[in-house]
């Protein structure tokens, strides 16, 4: 059982999952979000191997997941009924000696990260973190050293997901992206409908909907947080606030081929997610139904949103070859 207890390997089963974005968080936990952290980046390595243990386990173990690391292996994976792994960074907390944060990278890869979040909700070398206004800072967005980073990542055919990140962050390693470079949001909402520091603005959904190779571009994965979705703060929230947020994205970019879900499941505190959709065994059946309720999206609608436009896009945007 997670302590998370929104999910755990019989109820993933039970509510039909069939991939996830397997996430290391290597920045450290401050007490209160917002508040400093003392840390030694050099520690990053450790979190990383455990929690690299805990998905070779589940590999091992259940014989019911599968890492992802390349296109070719993502179809096969799926017949096999395995749920499909994309390894994740959550917050590339690197040494501030570019050398030694490169050996890093690469070690992540070479072991099979394919998808990397630059920030989580700390400070880095590399880049400012979504909640630089609760820490007193700047949105200073990249450093150099950030930059080096993003366009190697780039070139080993990493995807960059944007979540957590600040604006100018965002907006920094758009500039950097072609249109050809596989940019996302893992778990991200819309900030025109609630404007929290996790969201992202209008104008960026915009361009990570540009961004992709083949013909799915960048995702926006609408999360199941109380916080990120809730719209007014007199009325309970609840699977409509989500709802809300992906027929927001819908209104913004024209359709639904960008909008993926990103609940974060396993990385909040279940008293923070959304009645319903607080257990991942009945998420599932709790927002399909809300969906048909409005009568706006149609079957083919909901199955992109739920899986087909996740798929697509790691069809498209995995690496051709290990």
């Amino acid at each position: 059982m997670s302590t998370l207890n929104n999910l755990d390997h019989p109820r993933s089963l039970e509510g039909g999952e069939i991939g996830k974005f397997a996430s290391a968080c290597l920045n450290p936990v401050s007490a209160r979000i917002g508040d400093l952290v003392d840390f030694n980046p050099l520690n990053s390595m450790r979190q990383y191997r455990r929690h690299e243990a805990v998905y070779d386990g589940l590999e091992a173990l259940t014989g019911d997941y599968g890492t992802v690391r390349t296109r070719e292996e993502l179809a096969p994976m799926f017949s096999e009924g395995k749920i499909a792994m994309v390894r994740h960074i959550e917050g590339l907390h690197l040494p501030e000696d570019p050398r030694l944060g490169f050996q890093m990278v690469d070690r992540m890869i070479e072991s099979g990260v394919r998808s990397v979040g630059i920030m989580w909700n700390e400070p880095t070398a590399l880049a400012t973190t979504c909640y630089y206004e609760r820490k007193g800072m700047e949105d200073k967005g990249l450093s150099a050293y950030g930059k080096d980073v993003v366009n190697y990542l780039m070139d080993q055919g990493v995807m960059i997901d944007l979540s957590h990140s600040s604006p100018n962050t965002m907006r920094d390693i758009l500039k950097m992206a072609p249109d050809s470079a596989s940019i996302l949001a893992t778990h991200i909402a819309s900030r025109r409908l609630t404007d929290h520091a996790r969201n992202i603005y209008p104008d960026i959904a915009q361009e990570v909907a540009k961004r992709g190779k083949g013909d799915q571009k960048g995702l926006m994965g609408v999360p199941f947080v109380r916080s990120f979705v809730l719209r007014t703060a007199d009325v309970p929230v609840s699977v409509w606030d989500v709802v809300g947020h992906i027929q927001d994205f819908r209104r913004l970019l024209g359709s639904v081929d960008n909008i993926g879900l990103g609940p974060d499941f396993g990385g909040t505190m279940s008293g923070s997610m959304i009645p319903g959709l607080d257990d991942i065994a009945i998420a599932g059946t709790t927002l399909s139904a809300a969906l048909r309720e409005t009568k706006e999206f149609t079957e083919a609608d909901i199955a992109k949103i739920f899986s087909g436009n996740a798929i697509n896009y790691l069809s498209q945007n995995l690496p051709a070859k290990a």
